[in-house]
């Protein structure tokens, strides 16, 4: 694992402690979620069957919308750490009955409940991250996060695939739960509270309508909404078809791995060269045109 201070040197960040514990928080958030996101879709599948996969997912996501709208007033009544200490524990509770309720198809209400919490707490994260930066600086020290979360996501799922063909979903579920731990000292010992000014959000409806009458804003959320949608897709209903063209989960998990290498490669100097040259528009101009 890298050293966050020698990959924020190389870039000229200030040494900022509370960043570097934010950094340190992504690099084991991210091998916790690696460890499950592709093989949660098959470990439903086990629980209900086919017919309802997309139906549970789909009911999280809506969860998920819902408090997220809400979640401002959260953060502001219990401050920007204690609400993401308290969403990571509902996290690793979740994972922990996942992990040891056997089959038993009432889980499906614990499943939904983990993946709107792990949504919350990766917008909690994103809040926190937003409170020491500024902008001069937001480029490169997301550029920084997103390199230690995608160095866990790369590195994750050959061994989740092994894992779970040699002991199955519980193991991954538990190896997973335990992964939150370090990130909840990490935060609740490297960041004060105290310190914290929090400036609460402008309500959705009015956020909704800025959205609505900028054109530039507009743009953005669409293409967002585009990818979030392929992602969706993909994380659920990719490895079912792998399964079912007879791929083992060693040899799924090895796909993975390479599928996501170049997201550890581009975004670091993505973020550079949208700091100190192209900006952000341009890098998603140029990043468009070469998805497609």
């Amino acid at each position: 694992m890298p050293h966050p201070k020698a990959l924020a040197a190389t870039i000229g960040l200030p040494k900022k402690r509370s960043v570097y514990t934010i950094f340190y928080s992504n690099f084991f958030m991210a091998v916790s979620t690696a460890m499950i996101a592709y093989f949660l879709s098959s470990y439903f599948k086990i629980l209900v069957g086919d017919k309802y996969v997309g139906l549970a997912f789909m009911v999280s996501y809506l969860i998920s919308m819902v408090l997220i709208n809400f979640f401002t007033d959260i953060i502001a009544k219990l401050g920007t750490v204690r609400s993401f200490l308290t969403i990571l524990g509902v996290n690793f509770l979740s994972l922990l009955i996942l992990a040891y309720g056997g089959n038993n198809k009432y889980l499906v209400v614990v499943f939904v409940i983990f993946l709107a919490a792990n949504a919350l707490v990766w917008v909690n994260n994103d809040v926190l991250i937003e409170m020491f930066s500024k902008d001069s600086e937001t480029g490169r020290i997301r550029a920084v996060g997103l390199t230690m979360m995608n160095l866990g996501w790369v590195l994750t799922p050959i061994a989740a695939g092994w894992l779970i063909s040699h002991y199955g979903f519980g193991l991954i579920f538990t190896i997973s739960a335990l992964l939150l731990v370090p990130p909840f000292f990490i935060i609740a010992s490297g960041i004060d509270q105290k310190k914290i000014k929090y400036k609460k959000h402008q309500p959705f409806v009015d956020t909704f309508r800025l959205v609505i009458r900028s054109k530039e804003l507009r743009s953005i959320f669409f293409i967002s909404f585009l990818l979030s949608f392929f992602y969706s897709w993909m994380v659920i209903y990719t490895p079912l078809y792998l399964l079912s063209l007879g791929l083992d989960w060693p040899t799924i998990g090895k796909m993975f791995s390479i599928m996501l290498v170049p997201f550890l490669f581009f975004q670091y100097p993505a973020g550079f060269l949208a700091d100190k040259y192209w900006g952000e528009t341009e890098m998603i101009s140029i990043a468009l045109v070469i998805m497609s």
